[in-house]
């Protein structure tokens, strides 16, 4: 045995070398709220501060792999998850689960085994900082992971009548905003869709453009440009007033753009009066989600 791992409170994670009498035989890495290692200590105590890679795991100037684990990588971004970053190589790939991680490309090698667990079948989390992909199938929410670590230390009857107290108090408000706020066209309106006819991949994009307030497009999307509403090409057409104000449409892509500059026929819309529409169909069929 050259080296094992043991995992401590506080997200620290220990390498030691059962061979080694030297003070580097013994080294904690010190991690982040995000799981990256951010410093390692010996057993002498002496520091060693790690420069953070990017929010992907790319490698910014002037960072050093911090040397945690076996030669040739390095538990480095997520470590605290014990994902070795392969270091001797430039992509410097992570095997992340199921699929092999690229740092540097924000994607997988590999097609996602389970369909629907992210925005499309090859890309990382599209809020790397927030969220992880350590498993290679699914997104995990940090957010979520802290809050349900939080109800772990409190007891169990507590968390029931606050979540109760909670509930109710945030619906009844949540019913008051929208009694204000919707009219009873609006409600026809909105009931009249279909969003079953969404694609998963849809429904995501339109969360996370709500998310940024539609002010840029999803990773490897294309999105924001001007939408005519003209009809041509036999599309259909949509309001162009609202309360005697011209509406004006901007356009977002669903699929990632490919190398030969393909992306797709789905579509979502966004008018400048708060509507948003969805096409599967390249704006020949349009149907109002919001």
């Amino acid at each position: 045995m050259t080296q094992k791992y043991l995992s401590l409170a506080g997200g620290i994670r220990v390498t030691i070398k059962p061979q080694s009498t030297s003070a580097g035989a013994t080294t904690y890495s010190l991690s982040n709220l995000h799981g990256d290692t951010m410093a390692t200590v010996n057993a002498d105590g002496t520091p060693t501060i790690i420069t953070p890679t990017g929010p992907f795991g790319e490698q910014l100037a002037n960072h050093t792999a911090p040397t945690n684990a076996t030669p040739g990588t390095s538990n480095d971004y997520l470590g605290t998850h014990a994902k070795a970053t392969e270091t001797d190589y430039l992509t410097r790939p992570i095997q992340m689960g199921a699929r092999v991680y690229i740092p540097e490309l924000g994607r997988f090698m590999q097609m996602d085994p389970v369909e629907g667990g992210t925005l499309n079948d090859y890309v990382y989390a599209q809020d790397p900082v927030n969220q992880t992909d350590t498993t290679g199938e699914f997104l995990a929410n940090l957010i979520r992971i802290a809050v349900v670590a939080l109800f772990k230390l409190v007891p169990k009857q507590a968390v029931k009548q606050t979540a109760k107290k909670a509930t109710k108090a945030v619906v009844k408000q949540e019913v008051k905003t929208i009694a204000k706020q919707v009219t009873r066209q609006e409600i026809k309106n909105i009931a009249s869709t279909t969003p079953k006819q969404m694609s998963y991949n849809a429904q995501k994009t339109v969360d996370f453009l709500k998310n940024n307030d539609f002010k840029f497009s999803a990773q490897f999307t294309k999105g924001g440009g001007q939408w005519l509403n003209d009809g041509r090409a036999g599309s259909q057409l949509l309001p162009k007033e609202y309360l005697g104000k011209p509406i004006n449409y901007t356009e977002w892509d669903v699929q990632p753009m490919l190398q030969n500059g393909l992306r797709g026929s789905e579509r979502i819309i966004r008018g400048s009066d708060g509507s948003i529409w969805h096409t599967a169909d390249h704006y020949k069929t349009i149907i109002r989600i919001e």
